[in-house]
């Protein structure tokens, strides 16, 4: 069975605990982790973005992004 920490998260403190310390601690307790999966681990810097308004023109469309993590306006 796959559990996210998200939603683990959701049901127990979990703040502070490393995903690896986390799969620890469970196995000690009877819960068996085979093995920890960090999904995506070289991806920085996404950006979002929402699509406003599309027009049918060839030139159309209008839309809204986000800054990259760590990038604040100012």
């Amino acid at each position: 069975m796959n559990v996210s920490l998200k939603w683990l998260g959701t049901l127990v403190d979990i703040k502070g605990f490393k995903p690896e310390d986390m799969a620890e601690v469970l196995t000690c307790d009877g819960i068996p982790v085979e093995h920890v999966i960090h999904p995506a681990p070289g991806i920085k810097g996404v950006v979002t973005g929402k699509i406003l308004k599309v027009e049918k023109k060839a030139s159309g469309c209008s839309a809204s992004f986000g800054m990259p993590a760590g990038r604040g306006a100012g």
